[in-house]
């Protein structure tokens, strides 16, 4: 481990323990024991404390796509606010997705069990990237492996676990694991940023749907599959330039992690991957987002992503091994990239 590495974990170390300070802080000091304020926070899971976030980040990230958003709807129709149901309603229904859409009247719509399967997925790929490449790489001592062990991973398993129940069955959220409204002190550094990735998330999931109204997409129903696959993929990259015209070097690696999340949340949707659908496949939805975000090949969410594909094939009884040695993080999305091209069904 060289001087850098050190430093790096020692300045990460640092920010976990003012993390947990503040923590206390507000729960011993001011006597706030949560973030949840029946006035202004509606709904029924934890997620709801961060509804405010979503529409904040919408309007003040980037001034170039506030624009096209007061454009959208006074001069396209778009419909001015965002419809959230409340309905503990499972994710997956026989017909449709309850996430994120917008409907021919250009209304668009988010579901609390998706919002709070979306934080689940940005949490536990935070946590399960932190601990399991992250710091390894930075100890020399990186193996591939997930440190089912850790306590932290051991959380993030379980908060990934009732995520993913949500597709199929709706159930309320156990506050004895991490969620973004109460929670221990030793998960707030996990809990703070993974809230700062969600909110990222949204903000390109719904840029996503801005985008169907920009290009129109909504005024009719495609004629074949080839025409609906380029929709879906004109409509991610309208996001991902709207992500990229933030000026803030502040803000733009979270939105850049909320773009990958968010495209991954997509993935753990569907056990398998199909050769010429309606829908582009979401690791090749995936791969677009990767090399249109401008990224390096040691920026980190390139092993967030590959780190999706290994929990993907790790829940659905595919493995994905992550590789046990690399030079750089894009190189282990490459490698983990062809191994899922390898099992796509016609």
């Amino acid at each position: 481990m060289n001087i850098s590495h050190k430093k790096v974990l020692v300045v990460s170390f640092l920010i976990e323990i003012s993390y947990i300070v503040r923590c206390m802080f507000r729960k011993r000091i001011l006597r706030k024991k949560t973030y949840y304020n029946p006035n202004s926070h509606q709904g029924e899971l934890p997620i709801r404390v961060l509804q405010h976030n979503i529409i904040n980040w919408l309007e003040t990230v980037s001034p170039e796509f506030f624009k096209t958003l007061m454009d959208e709807i006074s001069k396209n129709g778009l419909h001015p606010g965002i419809k959230y149901n409340v309905d503990r309603q499972n994710i997956i229904h026989a017909v449709s997705v309850n996430a994120a859409s917008i409907n021919s009247n250009r209304e668009i719509s988010i579901y609390e069990t998706f919002n709070a399967y979306l934080w689940c997925i940005c949490y536990s790929l935070l946590v399960s990237f932190d601990e399991t490449i992250q710091k390894p790489h930075l100890k020399g001592k990186y193996t591939g492996k997930l440190d089912k062990k850790n306590e932290h991973m051991m959380a993030a398993i379980a908060v990934f676990n009732y995520g993913m129940s949500l597709k199929n069955s709706y159930s309320t959220w156990d506050y004895s694991l991490p969620n973004p409204e109460k929670y221990d002190c030793k998960y707030s550094y996990y809990v703070q940023k993974a809230n700062s990735i969600f909110v990222c998330s949204m903000f390109f999931i719904l840029a996503h749907e801005v985008g169907h109204s920009f290009y129109n997409h909504v005024t009719y129903n495609p004629a074949t599959a080839a025409q609906s696959l380029q929709e879906e993929l004109d409509a991610d990259n309208f996001a991902i330039d709207k992500v990229l015209t933030c000026k803030d070097t502040r803000l733009l690696p979270s939105l850049k992690h909320g773009a990958v999340a968010g495209m991954c949340a997509l993935l753990f949707l569907s056990p398998k991957l199909y050769q010429n659908g309606y829908y582009p496949d979401a690791d090749d939805r995936i791969r677009n987002v990767m090399e249109k975000l401008e990224l390096k090949d040691l920026d980190l969410q390139w092993g967030m992503a590959s780190l999706a594909f290994t929990l993907w094939g790790n829940h659905f009884g595919i493995d994905f091994p992550l590789p046990k040695s690399s030079e750089n993080y894009s190189e282990i999305f490459y490698e983990i990239l062809f191994q899922m091209n390898t099992i796509k069904k016609p």
